[in-house]
């Protein structure tokens, strides 16, 4: 892992006549994969450098890799501080800014590696013995680390980015709950608080108790460690966790928060008095983010008036205020909190309509960075100055992509109940007042996702730009219990999933025919997870479209309930009810029940080895549209959880769905059969 100037020169060569083509040329499936996306920046302590992850996919090896890239925020000049064929991610500066550590799987497990940021060879920090390390944080002496790890039981399947394990699954029966979750047979994997210093043969283990911890800090002095952690035999989905502080020193522990919900990501203030985290609740109710003394008192809400999820947050520099990220309705900005009053507001440089997803800020809080983009500009990397009032580009990552992507339009509408809905339209670049178009709906996931006014050449399996390339006009709703809108409007589908919020959709559909937009006669409409929950909930509703896509969908309500990774949870979140004390309402909720009514043809798309939504979801379908004589293909991507990781399989959901909706609204059939 080491800066290859050659390799480097190469790849600008190369890159510039990328560029050239693809300005020339319509954007492909396989330009789809040329996107890089940029993740998790960190601005150096004394505010002159930032380190940012670059991920870049390689359909010929199947790969999706994850470089470190250092950036001058002075001059704007960057380059790429680590060449790994795996993962290098999570990037924390040390205390003087002299290193940067970092996760990477280059060696198997994630373990903590070290690299200059002028570049050269990286380290492995310690000697971390087989264990698979989730999250680290700097002594504040520099000396080492604090990290949290898992050691893995039971092998898991081999892909092409993850070889056989060595390891030997056990050969005697296996206790539920005990040794595996209760689905799948996944090992249950503790997550244990260790600590390591520069030198020391192994880490030492820092809590003895037999606990889960989820996330953790370090106090400023070194001294303490706050963490969230839950019994260890607490289930997958357990939604109590509390918050604990050890002392380093005397290694005892003491109760700080103990309250009904989780309360995760704790974070000590900067001159360690106080101690931030996000309190959930559980099933739809906001995390928000509270605020209490290190000695256990003085708990409150940080933002109560904040209506949404708060992420990503920080400390200011003079413990007066606090950063977070959050949505507001398609944007994602970055909002400043006064601790003292609690009230926020939105950062003006970093306000707008566009997605952030990535911020950073000196010791001093004087220069920041952010990952910025919005539906007509590639993410890149902004220096952020006059204390957030001032913002501009710096990198040119995504060159090749200025100017490519779809004329991309916010629709607004009412509901037929008077919610106010709001959704992207993206249009063909040469489309035309007046000439109707033929249109795709894609319904995002969740059901509490939501569609950004992000730079997106594809979403998951859909070829979002290929598809406008083409000549289709895009619709990407965000119907009722979509994130961004609020609290009860993400809570406004509960008990009813293929209701009002089937209907927010429609309403949509039918203001683009009204506008003049839309053509009636060739309309299709695809999702993934709740989406592919909606794609089977519209095929057997209404025959309106002429092809219909279902992704990782589900089917039966019922069948559903206790065979998934949630156990169960996802079911009683959103129905409120347990097949044995409401089968009815799971059952007049499932697509299943209607399969009679089903005329439009079908694509099903699943992953082979998912266990957030059961195959046999797609398989208990499928059969029954066979049954009834409806037009359907099934397609399983093996070696797949819920999303399609692997980018040649990637690449095929996309190809497929893009043939089955060319086939049934186009009538082009693919130059090959059975794609």
């Amino acid at each position: 892992m080491k800066r290859e100037t050659k390799k480097n020169i190469v790849c600008i060569v190369l890159g510039l006549v990328l560029s050239g083509i693809l300005s020339a040329s319509t954007i492909t499936l396989k330009d789809v994969f040329n996107y890089r996306s940029i993740n998790e920046v960190k601005v150096s302590p004394d505010g002159t450098r930032a380190v940012f992850t670059v991920n870049a996919i390689d359909l010929e090896s199947n790969t999706i890799n994850s470089d470190l890239w250092l950036i001058d925020l002075g001059t704007g000049k960057h380059f790429q501080l680590t060449q790994g064929e795996k993962a290098q991610r999570a990037p924390a500066w040390s205390p003087d800014g002299k290193k940067i550590a970092f996760l990477s799987n280059i060696k198997g497990p994630n373990q903590i590696w070290v690299i200059s940021p002028d570049g050269g060879e990286a380290e492995l920090a310690a000697n971390f013995g087989r264990v698979n390390i989730i999250q680290f944080r700097w002594l504040p002496q520099g000396n080492g680390f604090v990290f949290m790890a898992v050691r893995p039981q039971i092998p898991q399947a081999p892909s092409p980015q993850r070889p056989p394990s060595r390891e030997k699954p056990p050969e005697g029966p296996i206790i539920v709950d005990k040794n595996v979750t209760h689905y799948n047979l996944r090992p249950r994997l503790k997550a244990r608080l260790l600590k390591v210093e520069f030198g020391e043969k192994k880490p030492e283990m820092l809590i003895k108790e037999d606990c889960h911890i989820l996330s953790f800090d370090i106090s400023p002095d070194g001294k303490s460690v706050v963490f969230s952690s839950q019994p260890a035999s607490g289930r997958l989905y357990e939604k109590e966790s509390d918050l604990k502080i050890l002392d380093l020193n005397s290694k005892t522990v003491r109760e700080l928060i103990t309250q009904p919900g989780s309360d995760l990501n704790p974070r000590f203030s900067n001159d360690g008095k106080k101690i931030a985290f996000i309190h959930h609740e559980g099933d739809l109710a906001n995390r928000k983010l509270q605020i209490v003394g290190v000695d256990g008192v003085g708990l409150k809400e940080a933002a109560p008036s904040y209506d949404e999820n708060i992420r990503n947050y920080d400390w200011s520099s003079d413990n007066h205020h606090i950063f977070f990220l959050g949505n507001r309705g398609i944007s994602a900005i970055v909002f400043r909190i006064d601790v003292s009053t609690g009230q926020h507001e939105a950062v003006k440089a970093l306000d707008g309509l566009h997605v952030c997803k990535s911020f950073s800020f000196s010791q001093d809080g004087r220069t920041g960075a952010a990952v910025i983009s919005d539906a007509h500009s590639p993410e890149e990397v902004h220096l952020v100055q006059d204390a957030g009032k001032s913002k501009r580009k710096l990198t040119q990552i995504n060159e090749r992509f200025d100017k490519m992507a779809p004329l991309t339009e916010i629709l607004k509408y009412k509901s037929k109940d008077s919610l106010d809905i709001e959704g992207l339209v993206l249009k063909p670049k040469d489309f035309t007042q007046g000439k109707r178009y033929p249109l795709l709906v894609i319904v995002h996931g969740g059901p509490a996702g939501v569609f950004t006014y992000s730079f997106n050449p594809g979403r998951g399996a859909y070829p979002l730009h290929v598809f406008a390339e083409q000549g289709y006009v895009v619709f990407l709703p965000n119907p009722r219990g979509s994130t961004g809108y609020g609290e009860s409007f993400r809570s406004a589908n509960f008990q009813d999933l293929g209701g009002k919020d089937f209907e927010d959709i429609m309403t949509g559909v039918d203001l683009l025919i009204e506008k003049g937009i839309a053509d009636p006669d060739r309309m299709g409409l695809m999702g993934w997870s709740y989406g592919g929950f909606m794609a089977y909930w519209t095929v057997t509703h209404t025959d309106r479209f002429k092809a219909i896509s279902a992704g990782a969908g589900l089917t039966n309500l019922i069948s559903f309930y206790g065979t998934n990774d949630a156990e169960g949870a996802g079911i009683e979140t959103y129905m409120g009810s347990t097949p044995w004390k409401n089968p009815q309402m799971l059952w007049d909720h499932s697509a299943l029940q209607f399969i009679q009514n089903a005329k439009t043809p079908l694509l099903i798309q699943h992953g082979g080895n998912d266990i957030r939504v059961p195959l046999a979801q797609a398989q208990e379908f499928y059969f029954a549209a066979i049954k009834v004589g409806l037009p359907v293909k099934m397609v399983v991507y093996p070696r797949q959880g819920h999303s399609i990781r692997e980018p040649r399989l990637s690449f095929a959901a996309m190809e497929n769905n893009l043939d089955w909706f060319n086939k049934w609204l186009l009538g082009i059939e693919p130059s090959e059969k059975d794609k």
